[in-house]
């Protein structure tokens, strides 16, 4: 469908050049209102735990807070040993998400020009910058949290996992495992990650014997003494500042949480939610990218071809993290996104928003494909009906945007979540998109078009959050604080803290 790119590569450069500015620009744009270390509580425990590394105090404050992973503290740790003050800093780690999603533009269109080497470059670059300005991270980029971080090592374990099915090296394989063990110490919802990067070493060790016995025990080893290191040093973080706080950020409180018995139902209508957002917050571009990455797996396994298993690796680690997601907020119904949340899961759904678009052209050409839509869509608003037809949001939580930020735009315009309205708002504007895309799929930049115009919808959806909720917040409690260097002296932090 897309022809090879007819510029020379001094102007594809200057062009690829361009977007990475305009999404650095457009993440980093509120960075100058924001003024605070704390839009969470999330924020407090990836900041405590860096001031601890460095060994300064912040007295009994994180204490206070539930556990949190301390892979993102790491490099926050190097912000704060800057010569700069701290308002500086929570602005430096803003910038540092612009440059995060920059560099998963980079990433993501090295990766796809490599999978596809006969599209269009400039169509793939555009589809690319897409992704990386999704309405999820336009929004998370405002806050000095571990999300953006979590995508740019999502997308680089995604690239190793490519590189190591296109030539099997022991080099290739340890980077992938550190990279795993990594991305768990970020946050430990990415379990689902490490579990497939296990299988998918193995699958190379046993299956396709690239490897001998004698690296596979040094690959394991590597791998177990990482994830055991990790371990202690979260123990002593959680003993030395957490105290005997509240650790509910733990596997084993989770496990203590679960009833078979009562279970099973809400995980259920959280797993119909979360997919009804992810349908809706794309317009139905993350699910099409879904089904599309399943075919060419299922492909690539008919051919032999060991792409197969890097389609496998992503499915697997997909449904690893929606399961932990829908078992989580099934646990967690004191928020807006009890039903419907993206902000677990789309630290991956990036890969299946290109691939969407690619399929795209494709799917709308095909008569069958619109039945599949249909009746595809049909089953999914009638499960979310039955099951929940009206979001609420819980009073008195100011970010809830932030983890459902695909459809707050429209939220904030309706006041509400409405399955049923919703639904058919989207679904009208998504029959429009493919109707369009159907109607002149022979136009050479109709399906760039039709993403740049999904990518306006995405940047006013998390700039709404932005906006409506992180600034107003950040000026209603930060402002005043920001001026009070008092205040910020991380070294000499108590127990009094002042929101």
């Amino acid at each position: 469908m897309f022809e090879k790119c007819s510029l020379n590569n001094k102007k594809l450069y200057v062009l690829l050049f361009f977007e990475a500015v305009i999404i650095f620009g457009i993440h980093i744009f509120n960075s100058g209102k924001l003024y605070g270390f704390f839009l969470t509580e999330d924020e407090l425990g990836y900041w405590g735990n860096a001031v601890y590394m460095l060994g300064k105090d912040w007295g009994n404050v994180v204490s206070f807070c539930p556990y949190y992973s301390y892979g993102y503290s790491f490099f926050l740790m190097l912000i704060l040993s800057l010569p700069v003050q701290p308002l500086s800093a929570y602005r430096l780690a803003i910038a540092a998400n612009g440059l995060f999603m920059a560099a998963v533009f980079g990433i993501s269109y090295y990766l796809f020009t490599r999978i596809f080497p006969k599209k269009n470059k400039i169509v793939m670059s555009i589809f690319c910058m897409a992704m990386s300005l999704c309405a999820s991270y336009v929004a998370q980029s405002s806050v000095a949290w571990s999300e953006c971080y979590l995508v740019l090592l999502v997308w680089l374990i995604i690239l190793q996992a490519y590189l190591v099915c296109e030539k099997t090296t022991l080099p290739r394989l340890l980077v992938l495992a550190v990279e795993a063990v990594y991305l768990y110490m970020i946050h430990q919802r990415t379990v689902g990650f490490m579990i497939s990067t296990v299988i998918f070493i193995g699958i190379w060790a046993v299956r396709h014997k690239k490897i001998s016995t004698l690296k596979s025990i040094v690959i394991v080893l590597v791998m177990g003494g990482l994830l055991l290191a990790s371990i202690l040093l979260k123990n002593h973080i959680q003993s030395a500042i957490y105290g005997s706080g509240n650790l509910v950020n733990t596997y084993s409180d989770i496990l203590k949480s679960l009833k078979i018995s009562t279970l099973f139902i809400p995980v259920i209508k959280t797993a119909c939610g979360q997919m009804f957002y992810l349908w809706a917050s794309s317009f139905g571009i993350v699910p099409l990218g879904i089904a599309a990455t399943i075919y060419m797996c299922i492909k690539n396994w008919k051919t032999k071809n060991r792409l197969c298993y890097f389609y496998g690796f992503i499915l697997l680690s997909f449904l690893g993290i929606f399961a932990v997601s829908c078992i989580w907020m099934s646990l967690r119904n004191s928020l807006l996104d009890y039903y419907m949340y993206g902000r677990f899961n789309e630290i991956i759904t990036g890969f299946f928003i290109i691939v969407g678009f690619i399929a795209l052209s494709y799917f709308v050409k095909q008569k069958k494909g619109w039945i599949i839509f249909g009746i595809s869509t049909i089953l999914l608003i009638g499960l979310t009906v039955v099951l929940q037809s009206r979001f609420h949001r819980a009073p008195g939580l100011y970010y809830q945007g932030v983890g459902a930020a695909g459809l707050f735009g429209l939220y904030s315009l309706m006041g509400y979540f409405d399955a049923r309205e919703l639904f058919l708002i989207v679904f009208a504007a998504s029959l429009v998109l493919f109707g369009l895309g159907r109607k002149f799929a022979d136009r050479k930049w109709t399906f760039a078009a039709e993403a740049i115009v999904i990518t306006l919808f995405w940047i006013w959806s998390g700039e709404s959050v932005v906006q409506k909720q992180i600034i107003p917040y950040q000026l209603g409690n930060n402002y005043d604080l920001a001026g009070k260097i008092i205040c910020w002296n991380i070294s000499g932090m108590k127990t009094k803290w002042y929101f």
